[in-house]
């Protein structure tokens, strides 16, 4: 059985944890809700723009760097092995 995660649809996130009905992606709530101690993980859909369907899935989970505070990265190999190599930013 899998846990059920919060997921990005478009510009909202909302499921499991999400306190309000829905939060929309790069507002203050959106970081504030990322900052929780209990938002673990959450994922969002990978959008195949050619063939105009979602092929996919990925899963993000919150990782303690040494140096202090979170960083955001993949979750298991799935696609291609995302592995680690690559982390989610905060975007600007």
């Amino acid at each position: 059985m899998s846990k059920q995660l919060a997921n990005v649809s478009e510009n909202w996130i909302d499921g499991p944890g999400v306190h309000a009905a829905r939060i929309r992606l790069d507002t203050p709530a959106w970081f504030s809700w990322l900052a929780e101690p209990a938002t673990r993980s959450f994922s969002y859909p990978i959008t195949d723009r050619v063939r105009g369907y979602i092929s996919g899935y990925v899963t993000v989970r919150k990782a303690h760097r040494a140096r202090g505070g979170d960083d955001w990265g993949p979750i298991g190999a799935g696609m291609g092995g995302c592995g680690r190599a690559i982390w989610a930013e905060r975007s600007v």
